[in-house]
């Protein structure tokens, strides 16, 4: 990692903080305080300010969450705004992220900056399309770039200063375009700079980096270009314990990129929970107070098994407990359903619902045939059309299972799964699909998507993509 290591601080260095920070009519004081007290982002706005000769600045900022990276954007963004010739471009992937109001967004909170100035010395702000022009003639332009055609939009346009804000949402082709658009005006000296800001971002689909964030993990957090982590843990305007806490709730690759900031991280198999912690989670049946569902994952032809799960939610304390589980590559799949219900009804269970999980190439699939048959037993089948991949319809119910508020009824430990050679617990054998739990699975995992499917039902949870 290329340190950012500003050796002494000059006479030069504070008049351009002077010059850019303090004497920036456009920059509110206790902006101007809050900077000059956030030792990462003044150091961030030095370097910057000195120049680079023949060469352009290139500088990674960011890394965990609630680091202010939004707010020192605006800040390097408008820092040569009250002097004549500047020209930058602030981009963001959407548009609508790009243009957001408030804290949301760089263009955000320039707006609001504005508003707090007379009317002769505002900004002139223009939304559609989005650029800000000063009194003195400096121009500010926003530009979305959603698609990789999109990078052409910079061809012919001339800036000193590129600020893209999340930068690794941004493709990496676009990026890498940039440089190309960095030139000086013979009157300015303004020194040049690509700034990028932004946390770690991952693949949906693998769960390793994107393309864009391989590349400033390379370049610039292992490269040669200069990184300054900024979040949580470095910003000193926040208490840092209750921001921790709200990390709380979010699954191992969500933490890894916002709490951790880390670059680093490589997803393995399971490491969204520790299955040795879930015998903890092993509890006696609910009683009273509860409504209970069943959830179906229809067997594909010669390659799945047919699985089904009982969910009961407790209504006061709004826990979802796995009550029962079944599954089959053999036995016919309407005895096992039924002998299913009935081991729920001998213990006081009664599922009103059956969420029936439809897609190509189920066999026995039609809704007309479950409905014909649940009816029978006074079920409602409800069908879905599945969306996005098994592993990210689990990651909510997972979240939850760590967080205590999904438990097992302790009897799965002795419900004895009769088809295979090892004589293993349906307990056991959800703990090995959920260790195996992956975004490319080689073997499907049948009982964890009727949980996850069951629980996204329950808890309104929804899932595209």
């Amino acid at each position: 990692m290329a340190d950012l290591h500003l050796g002494p601080i000059t006479q030069y260095d504070r008049d351009m903080v002077d010059l850019t920070l303090v004497q920036n009519p456009y920059i509110p004081e206790k902006i101007k305080e809050g900077v000059l007290g956030y030792p990462q982002q003044l150091k961030s706005l030095i370097y910057l300010n000195r120049p680079i000769p023949n060469d352009y600045h290139r500088i990674l900022i960011g890394g965990e969450a609630y680091g202010g990276k939004t707010l020192i954007g605006a800040v390097i963004s408008l820092r040569f705004m009250h002097i004549k010739g500047f020209k930058g471009l602030d981009t963001r992937k959407n548009y609508d992220d790009l243009t957001a109001e408030s804290v949301d967004s760089i263009f955000g909170y320039i707006g609001e900056w504005n508003e707090l100035l007379d009317k002769k010395d505002r900004l002139r702000i223009k939304q559609s399309p989005p650029s800000i022009k000063s009194k003195e003639g400096a121009l500010l332009d926003f530009r979305a770039f959603d698609h990789i055609k999109k990078k052409e939009k910079t061809r012919s346009k001339t800036y000193q200063q590129i600020c893209n804000d999340e930068a690794p949402e941004i493709e990496r082709q676009i990026l890498t375009f940039q440089g190309r658009s960095l030139r000086q005006n013979t009157e300015s000296r303004f020194p040049k700079a690509i700034i990028n800001f932004g946390n770690p971002e991952y693949d949906p689909k693998t769960f390793a980096l994107n393309e864009s964030s391989k590349r400033f993990l390379n370049e610039y957090v292992d490269g040669k270009h200069v990184y300054v982590p900024m979040g949580w843990k470095t910003n000193p305007y926040i208490p840092k314990k209750e921001y921790e806490a709200s990390f709380a709730d979010m699954d191992e690759i969500d933490k890894q990129s916002q709490k951790e900031g880390n670059w680093h991280y490589v997803y393995t198999k399971g490491s969204l929970i520790d299955i040795n912690t879930l015998k903890k989670y092993l509890k006696p049946p609910i009683k009273n107070r509860s409504a209970s569902i069943l959830s179906i994952d229809l067997a594909g032809k010669g390659k799945d098994k047919f699985a089904i799960s009982t969910l009961t939610l407790d209504l006061k304390t709004n826990q979802i407990m796995v009550d029962n589980i079944s599954q089959t590559v053999g036995t016919s799949v309407e005895i096992l359903t039924e002998n299913h219900i009935q081991e729920d009804h001998a213990r006081g269970v009664y599922p009103s619902a059956v969420l029936l999980e439809i897609e190509p190439g189920s066999w026995l699939s039609t809704e007309r045939y479950w409905k014909q048959f649940f009816n029978q037993m006074g079920i409602t089948v409800i069908p879905l059309r599945p969306a996005g991949s098994k592993f990210n319809r689990a990651r909510p119910l997972i979240r939850e299972i760590g967080q205590g508020f999904v438990l097992f009824n302790e009897l799965l430990t002795k419900k004895i799964y009769t088809e295979s050679s090892y004589q293993q617990s349906y307990f056991d054998l959800l703990k090995e699909e959920i260790s195996r739990l992956a975004p490319v699975m080689p073997i499907s995992p049948n009982i964890l998507d009727t949980l996850s499917q069951g629980f996204n039902y329950l808890r309104k949870v929804k899932i595209t993509g």
